[in-house]
């Protein structure tokens, strides 16, 4: 077994990992964010990667001096519509507003909610399908994104590691996010060998 602190795939690093995607590059992406006014959806499955691309998205953003108001919704976020109102009403006019979920919201809410977006200076969503804005990006993976990325966590582990990441993400309908969570567990139960995360 492996402390949650020594795991390879804890929470923290897992986090850190930048965005990437087989078509993805950042120069294209920007010129479709500024030809559509920083107003978009970023769409794809569950464990695409969404998430990772909008937080990476605001720092880029912020650095660069813009103000971001981020917004996410759980399968649990009590109220749903009602939050989701309230946090755009606290974002600045001027401020870009990016809302992490918006599939969770009914098609009615919805309408309410992109009504309520139109006074702010952009509005970028995630979304499983695409529909509700103008796509931005279709977010993907691949087994060989997915290989690139066990080279990168666990290189001394990879020849064990590898086989087991490739059948969860054939099991997880390509959700990135699940795999991670299933090698979580199989370091924390001892079903795979430890790499040492010194430094990590």
């Amino acid at each position: 077994m492996v402390r949650a602190d020594k795991n390879p795939f804890r929470v923290d690093r897992i986090e850190a990992l930048r965005y990437r995607s087989p078509e993805f590059r950042w120069a294209p992406f920007y010129v479709a964010l500024e030809r559509q006014r920083y107003r978009g959806a970023i769409v794809g499955k569950k464990g695409a990667g969404k998430t990772t691309l909008l937080l990476e998205l605001q720092a880029r953003l912020e650095a660069g001096g813009a103000t971001v108001s981020y917004h996410r919704l759980h399968g649990d976020t009590p109220h749903k519509f009602r939050s989701t109102l309230a946090w755009l009403r606290s974002v600045p006019r001027h401020g870009v507003g990016f809302f992490d979920g918006a599939e969770q919201l009914s098609p009615l809410a919805w309408q309410c909610v992109a009504m309520a977006s139109r006074r702010l200076s952009g509005f970028v969503i995630s979304t499983h399908r695409p529909g509700r804005m103008k796509t931005l990006h279709e977010a993907r993976t691949s087994e060989g994104l997915l290989e690139a990325l066990i080279d990168e966590i666990v290189p001394r582990d990879r020849d064990v590691v590898w086989p087991r990441a490739q059948a969860y993400y054939r099991r997880y309908d390509a959700n990135l996010r699940d795999v991670f969570f299933a090698l979580y567990d199989d370091y924390a139960q001892g079903r795979i060998g430890v790499e040492s995360t010194e430094g990590a």
